[in-house]
Formats: C-alpha cells, structure tokens, sequence
C-alpha cells in the first residue's frame, strides 16, 4: 500500500495501471477506427461483382476485405483482453487496501456495521465496482466511439440522411439517460438487501446448535425464507431496469430506417449510389442502431459501479500511516482520571491506580459493576476519557500504531477458529504454543485430543468444554507474553483448585508482564497483589487483607465463590 495516494478514487487506478491502460485504448481505438470502415470495403467487393470485374480483381479485394476483418477483431481480442486484466488488477489493489484498513478501522465500526454488510462491501461491492468500470470502459470503446465512427462514416456517405436518421438515435439515447435514476435506485435497494441477506446467512450458520437446542429452527428458517423472497423481487427488479429496456432503445433507434431505406434508394435509382455503397450505408445505420440500443447499457453499467463504489469507498479511504514501533522498556500502567462507558446509560468515573512489571491486579464487584466494561477500557481498544499509560505510552494515542506483543485482552467470551488448536492460540501455524498450554493447563487435556496440538477445532465448540474454552483463551491471551494481559473471567466452569494453580504459573512464568483478572472468586482474590473493588458507582483499591475491612467486599465473596461475572 503506497503512501499518499487516493485510493478512494478511481483515476488512482488508472494511474496505478497505466501501462494496462495505454494499451487497451490503442487497440481499443485501433478496433474502432477500423471497424467503422468494414461497411465500406464490404460495399466495395460488392460493386466489383456488380461490375463484373475480373476474378483475380475480385479476390484480391476479397482477400483483403478477409484479412481487414481478420486484424480488426485481433486488435478486439486483444482490448478485451486488457480491460479484463485492468479490471482484475484493480479488484486486487483495492481489496489489499480495503483489508488493511479494515483491520485498523476503529473498533466502533465494526459494532456500528452488521458482518454480512462488512462482508459486502469489502468482497462483492469491490469485485462489482471493477466490473462495472470494465463494463463501462468496454462499452464505451464498443457502444459510444464506435457509434460515433459509423455516423462519421454514414455522413461522408450522405450527411442530409444521416442527419434526420440521428435524430432516432439521440431520442434512444435521451430515453437511456432518463432512466439511469431508476437504475440507481433499484440496484441500491437490491445490494442493501443482498447485505441482509447475508445476516441472515451467517447468523443461521453461526447458531444452527442453539436454534436446534430450543427447536426454534422453524421459526428462523420461516425469516430466512422470508429474506430469499425479499431478496429474489429486488434482484428481479433491479435486473429489469438494467437489461430488460435494452429492446425498446433498439425499437426507437430502428424507426429512422424507414427514412434511411427510402433516401439512400432513391439515391440509387438516381444512379449518385452503386448497390455496394447503398449497402454499406444500411449496414452501418443498422450497426449504429444496435449500438444506441447499447449505450443504455453504458449509463447501467455507470450506475451499477456507482452504487457498489459508494459503498465500498469508506474502506477505500486512506486511515493515516500504520506506524510500527518497539516497546522495550520494563511495562508500567498508569491509570488517572478514567471515564469510560461504551454509552451513557452506564459510565465509570475517575478511575485511579498504578502496577508495576510482576504485578497482578484483580478486578472484582457485583453484577453490572463495570468489571468487564473496565476490563475493556484497559485494552485501549476503545476510546476514552482521561489517561492511561503502558510503557508511558498513551493507549489513546496508539491507534494507527502496530506494537508488537503490546496488550492481550481476553473477552469473557471465548471465540474458537475453523482451525487447529495451535492455530487458536498463536494464530499462527508454525509457532510453538508448548509453553502457553502448560501454564494454562490445556498439556492436561492434550492426550484426549487425537492430534494433539493439530486437533482441529470448530467454531461451534462442539470438541471443547467449557472449561477447555476458557484455558484456550488464557493460552491465547499469553502468547508471546504480553506487557499487559487482561483476562475477563477468566475461570468460569474451571475447578478452584486448578484456577489457582493457573494464576500461580501466571505470577511464576510472566514475571515480566502486568495481568489484570476479573473475577469474584475469594480463592483468587486472595492471590492478588492489590485488587479493585467496584461498589455503588466508586470503588476501593487495596490488598486483599485491606478489602477485608469493606463489608460488601466480605459479603460478594462470602458463600459466593463462584458467582459468575
């Protein structure tokens, strides 16, 4: 992805592909010149056997009329053939930029837009913006210039002919344009609706086991069906204006060929046109008709590119430089003056601490105490109010920066990958993963897995317990170990006393990181070095021993180990 380039327009492309370029408009306009003169030679062996010339006149300009064609459809292959790679180089550039900064968008919008949407935009509204700028730029080539050349061609012939039998053609061509809106309008109806669709897809493969498990299967495929319906009458509209109006500019366009057989025979009667030339001068005005015809194809094509551009542009605009530095310095957290809330209704206020490299800090509180929503600020995934500084590094400030091995957050809930269980936790296929499955336990269940590290998982988590999912994120979340890792519940359905023997291998093997757990469990708590209790929009700071002076802390553990966050 270079530097300062406007990919969010489509000259950029053109630029990018300029050698592309340069030869699909020399054969391109060499295919048009030439085939503007086809009628004419074709008129012109048609008169040497009128006259009756001698048969080797006739077949030399037969040969040559053969061979004319014969270069002119070469040079069409050919511009056919570079526009289709112009288009295909084009697909690639744009889906590597758009890919890169989808993966550093802000988390916001991935909350703000539905998976089959992204989903759309970033493979379908690319692949047919492309198609639809080939389409036009073949059209163009094919349908306007070429047009153009048989009407230039038709006025040196007869201009007074061809003047009243344009007049046809412009009116096909002001009923096209007219159209275009409805175009727009129908094709933008049917890929919004394209982009539920695909909702509809993805949730249903995504949950069949839960729709299953509470046989609601009927009632989602009814909504699924009721999507397809929904989705087939807008792609059966859309269609429609697109290529069924094609026949009607055809129609109008064919009107002027009253005029054009009655002049240009009258022309020959009165002996200023040979057969041959009268010939060639209706061949051409039917050529220049089909291509009127066509140049509604021209205006579709334009807003059927138009529509999937609009939508795919937001990923084609340049997010600023992905900067990549290194953070070599032992890791220190500072957290002053935190606001953070993912809205209104529920905000965290003046948050305040420190930890130190070796530190591990547990998060507690009751139900809907923010735990995880602090949890999640701490990532620095989202935005913030007030300060927080790893390494001395303002996380706010580090959102178009790639640090590598920087932060690990670990959400309460666990997603599982189509892929191997090494894979899983070091999203890599090559890596060794041997000492995260140690220290999160996970060497204890390796022998139940048939391939051991190469056990292939699903995203359903059908292989894997609950317990196993859990340990599997907190295998993930020390790969590499991290400055900060922060784990959200981190020992939900896992037995006690194994919770406490992963915090032990934490503090025992990441002595360089800081980890940040959330959880209530009296066992762990009493395994922190300091612990922030949230309670009735405050919280207290301190040891476990100090938290037992607060009698809610002494109530939340108390008979509640294992409360789930």
């Amino acid at each position: 992805m270079q530097k300062n380039i406007r990919y969010d327009k489509v000259s950029t492309y053109l630029k990018l592909n300029k050698g592309t370029v340069i030869l699909l408009s020399l054969t391109g306009l060499l295919f048009d010149g030439l085939m503007c003169l086809v009628p004419i030679i074709q008129g012109k062996v048609i008169d040497e056997f009128e006259a009756q010339s001698s048969l080797d006149r006739i077949v030399r300009y037969t040969v040559f009329f053969f061979l004319f064609v014969l270069f002119v459809q070469i040079n069409r292959f050919f511009k056919r053939y570079f526009v289709r790679v112009f288009s295909n180089k084009m697909v690639l550039q744009m889906r590597t930029v758009s890919f890169n900064n989808l993966i550093h968008d802000d988390i916001k919008e991935f909350s703000r837009t539905t998976k089959g949407d992204i989903m759309n935009k970033n493979l379908s509204d690319i692949k047919d913006s492309a198609e639809g700028i080939r389409k036009v730029v073949t059209e163009i080539f094919d349908s306007i210039v070429l047009m153009l050349g048989y009407l230039i061609t038709m006025a040196i012939l007869d201009y007074k002919i061809t003047l009243i039998a344009a007049i046809f053609i412009v009116i096909s061509i002001v009923i096209a344009q007219l159209m275009k809106k409805v175009v727009y309008k129908t094709t933008t109806e049917y890929k919004k609706c394209f982009s539920h669709s695909k909702d509809v897809t993805l949730n249903s493969l995504g949950n069949e086991i839960y729709y299953r498990g509470f046989g609601v299967s009927d009632s989602y495929y009814n909504e699924y069906e009721k999507a397809m319906n929904t989705l087939e009458k807008k792609s059966i509209s859309a269609m429609a204006f697109k290529g069924s109006l094609e026949p009607l500019y055809g129609a109008i366009a064919l009107i002027g060929l009253f005029f054009v057989v009655y002049m240009s025979g009258k022309n020959v009667t009165s002996d200023l046109w040979k057969i041959g030339t009268f010939t060639a001068y209706l061949s051409t005005y039917m050529l220049v008709s089909r291509k009127a015809s066509k140049v509604g194809k021209v205006f579709n094509a334009y807003q059927n590119a138009r529509v999937s551009w609009d939508r795919c542009k937001i990923y084609l605009v340049d997010k600023g430089e992905i900067n990549r530095i290194e953070c070599n310095i032992d890791p220190s957290l500072v957290v002053k003056d935190l606001r953070f809330g993912f809205d209104e209704k529920f905000v965290l206020e003046n948050i305040n601490f420190e930890a130190s490299k070796g530190e591990i800090i547990g998060i507690c509180g009751m139900v809907h105490s923010g735990k995880s929503t602090l949890g999640a600020a701490l990532s620095g995934i989202y935005d913030y109010d007030g300060s927080i500084k790893l390494c001395d590094l303002e996380l706010k400030e580090l959102k178009n920066t790639i640090i590598s091995d920087f932060i690990a957050y670990a959400p309460s809930i666990t997603e599982v990958f189509n892929d191997t269980l090494k894979y899983n936790i070091s999203f890599s296929s090559n890596e060794d993963v041997s000492k995260e499955i140690e220290n999160s336990l996970l060497i204890r269940d390796l022998d139940t897995f048939t391939n051991g590290e190469n056990e292939m998982l699903s995203h359903s988590m059908v292989n894997l317990s609950g317990g196993q999912q859990k340990r599997l994120q907190v295998a993930r979340s020390l790969y590499n170990s991290p400055k900060l890792i922060i784990l959200d519940d981190p020992f939900n359905a896992i037995d006690i006393n194994m919770s406490k023997e992963i915090v032990d291998n934490l503090r025992n093997n990441y002595k360089d990181s800081i980890i940040i757990i959330i959880n209530n469990q009296s066992e762990v708590l009493e395994k922190m070095d300091r612990i922030i209790f949230l309670k009735n929009n405050e919280y207290i700071y301190g040891t476990y021993d100090y938290m037992q002076e607060d009698s809610n802390f002494k109530n939340l553990i108390g008979g509640k180990k294992n409360e789930r966050i």
